[in-house]
């Protein structure tokens, strides 16, 4: 990595360069809600948590989600192809199956590559490729960034 000065080393000219981080928590508070109603990974907003699992894989009463991302750019001089690898975990509680939150977590990891096709308004167009536990995988083509 110190062989290629720009790229992997944070610097304040590059703004790209930087960490990102997203969490959020859902929970049911009372009540006996269906199951398909319940808090589930990919029901945010825009659809785009827990990569690389499918909407709605974890799911339960209680429902906490974090995601980390690098984002970096992959050119010396311009902005317009950049890269990212990013972690998630996710932990899900069901009460008919007496499982709280935090005792279990469910991980994900990948990397994805971003090009920018307009500078002015900064919009990315993003494929991205996730693993999780148990052979979980999947290729993710986005607009902007994920999060």
């Amino acid at each position: 990595m110190a062989g290629i000065p720009g790229l992997f080393q944070p610097q304040p000219e590059r703004p790209r360069n930087l960490i990102a981080v997203w969490a959020y928590g859902w929970f049911v508070t009372g009540g006996k809600v269906p199951y398909m109603f319940l808090p589930a990974t990919g029901w945010d907003m825009f659809g785009r948590s827990g990569r690389p699992y499918t909407m709605g894989r974890f799911r339960g009463e209680d429902l906490t989600y974090t995601e980390a991302e690098w984002r970096f750019p992959l050119q010396k001089t311009k902005d317009r192809l950049g890269g990212v690898v990013f972690v998630n975990a996710t932990s899900a509680s069901s009460r008919t199956d007496n499982v709280k939150l935090f005792n279990h977590f469910q991980a994900g990891y990948g990397a994805g590559l971003r090009y920018m096709i307009s500078p002015k308004n900064r919009v990315n167009i993003g494929l991205d490729y996730g693993r999780g536990i148990h052979g979980a995988s999947a290729i993710f083509l986005n607009l902007n960034e994920m999060f």
